[in-house]
């Protein structure tokens, strides 16, 4: 009876039922006021849908206490999720002072990492490896601190080092995802034979070698990988999903098994939408378009309920840049670009032919082609001071060359494609003052489509909700808008220009870059280069018309879109 009541109250929550979840679990703690289980079942079910806040209110009213150190470390991870690492400081002090395990240790270096305190965090970090005799789970929160500093080279000769001492192949795998980050897949296949006599029936592993082949272009490798891993296990989703972006050939047979498995109760449930997110695929490659849609919307409802998308938080950071970009116009703020590389910033809407106009460019034999790099939107929020500070933006700049420079050896130009740098397009022009501004757009239903239609890693959370998407076109039409208005020197690419007279837009861009004009950009698609964006097989094709007005397959599904965008 206690359990199934506990069960309920997981059940409530993952509906997002908070109020009834509470009720019942204060009617059970009265009933078993000496059972902690009950207590961690609730708040770990609450944690896993971020809901910090009812956690943190919970505890103060019921004024958990200052020493018990479940609840200090519950509270301080809910404030780190916040991004108030101060507060989590506080709490992980206090447990230090009590009792300092290895743990906390490594907590105390996230928060004084998200502090920006570079050296007191990697301090804690290695404190917390030491006294836990290298435990992997901390070696990875400390490598993942250096990959996020840009501290590549660094985090692979600890790895090395550890690896040579320790000989745990864990150590091997983040070695690959490194390297992997930097677009070195070559490389990061070498290391497969190190770690294969360890992993050789790891599915995980099997299919971290298939994306390889897959970001390079060498579809028939990764798909032999993936036919491999679906025949070891029928209904491994990240493979399937994978194979329908290669426009893999499925029976109607399997279809139909893969329908009846998704209609039974499954534990895994990333699996699964990976799985469904991969059966729309096929469907629409079948043509079965209503159907192809029926499942989209049923797992991109799915994982829309494990992510947090808050436009709110959208907004109001863009009115942070916006008040950022008028302290810099208004300190008459100028830098001159001293670096020897250019770079070429290719940005808009998600899915709006960003790859394929970064293929064309970094087709030059001048051009080295970055592909999507998240330092300006990670870093770029830490400039926002009261005053412009300019050996901060100096420091940016700096960091951002350094890194630029680990990946893109003797080339001249870079590009830099993160669609969503759209947001800093006035403060790129002037942090970057020699830089190019690429704005690419689609027909805008074709766009929204096709965003819908994807699964994003991390960064695209307004994707897999319809009304997200209203109001995320809302938001960009305003953005772009406010630059125009800024008088912003950008040029704007149109996709359905681009398929229809190639030779002509190909030589406008060219001729907006101040670069002679290549045959090798007209031929793109012959380009060896990795691709780890939604567009790895697509940009490696000669231009295609088949997806303009792809929308109208789905005009039903999609007419509230359509009516917004139309009012």
């Amino acid at each position: 009876m206690q359990n199934q009541k506990v069960k309920k109250i997981i059940n409530l929550i993952e509906k997002q039922k908070y109020q009834k979840a509470e009720i019942l679990f204060r009617r059970i703690i009265r009933e078993f006021p000496n059972d902690e289980n009950i207590k961690y079942a609730y708040f770990d079910a609450l944690f896993r849908m971020r809901q910090f806040d009812i956690i943190l209110n919970f505890i103060k009213k019921n004024k958990g206490s200052s020493d018990d150190l479940n609840i200090l470390k519950l509270k301080a991870l809910c404030y780190l999720e916040k991004k108030l690492p101060l507060k989590s400081i506080d709490c992980l002090q206090k447990i230090i002072n009590l009792n300092p395990e290895p743990i906390i240790y490594n907590y105390l270096g996230i928060a004084y990492a998200k502090l920006n305190k570079k050296e007191q965090a990697e301090k804690f970090f290695i404190k917390s490896i030491t006294l836990a005799n290298n435990d992997v789970t901390l070696i990875r929160n400390y490598i993942n601190f250096l990959r996020d500093i840009y501290e590549s080279t660094k985090a692979i000769e600890f790895l090395k080092k550890q690896y040579s001492k320790y000989k745990n192949p864990e150590f091997v795998v983040l070695i690959i995802a490194i390297l992997m980050d930097e677009k070195k897949h070559e490389e990061a296949l070498t290391y497969f034979d190190e770690a294969g006599q360890f992993f050789s029936d790891n599915k995980n592993f099997q299919f971290i070698k298939g994306v390889i082949y897959s970001e390079l272009g060498e579809n028939e490798k990764a798909i032999k990988i993936f036919e491999k891993l679906i025949e070891f296990e029928n209904f491994f989703g990240p493979a399937y999903r994978i194979l329908s972006l290669l426009k893999y050939k499925i029976s109607d047979e399997t279809i139909e098994s893969i329908e009846n498995y998704l209609n039974q109760p499954n534990q895994d449930e990333l699996n699964e939408i990976h799985l469904g997110l991969a059966l729309s695929n096929f469907l629409e490659n079948k043509k079965n378009y209503e159907k192809s849609f029926f499942y989209l919307k049923k797992y991109n409802s799915k994982y829309k309920k494990l992510i947090n998308f808050d436009p709110k938080e959208m907004v109001q950071n863009f009115s942070k840049i916006k008040n950022f970009f008028k302290e810099l116009l208004k300190e008459k703020f100028n830098i001159y670009n001293t670096e020897q590389k250019n770079p070429i910033f290719i940005l808009g809407m998600p899915r709006s032919s960003t790859s394929l106009v970064e293929q064309i460019i970094s087709s030059h034999s001048k051009v080295y082609g970055c592909g999507e790099l998240t330092f300006i939107e990670r870093e770029i929020f830490n400039l926002f001071d009261e005053r412009v500070d300019v050996k901060k933006i100096l420091s940016f700049k700096e960091r951002y060359f350094s890194m630029i420079e680990s990946v893109s050896g003797d080339f001249s130009f870079f590009t830099d494609k993160a669609p969503l740098n759209f947001l800093f397009i006035g403060i790129i022009s002037i942090f970057f003052p020699n830089s190019k501004i690429i704005l690419c757009e689609k027909n805008r239903m074709d766009n929204l489509n096709s965003i819908y239609r994807n699964f994003f890693p991390s960064g695209v959370d307004f994707s897999y909700d319809l009304n997200d998407l209203i109001f995320f076109n809302s938001f960009y039409n305003d953005v772009v808008s406010y630059w125009k208005k800024e008088k912003i020197n950008f040029y704007t690419v149109k996709y359905e220009n681009l398929v229809n007279n190639l030779t002509d837009e190909v030589n406008k861009l060219f001729k907006f870059l101040e670069l002679n004009v290549e045959k090798e950009c007209y031929e793109f698609f012959k380009t060896k280069r990795v691709v780890n964006t939604a567009s790895f097989s697509q940009v490696r094709k000669p231009i295609f018309k088949e997806s303009i007005n792809k929308w109208k397959n789905y005009e039903r599904e999609l007419q509230d879109v359509y009516l917004n965008l139309n009012q």
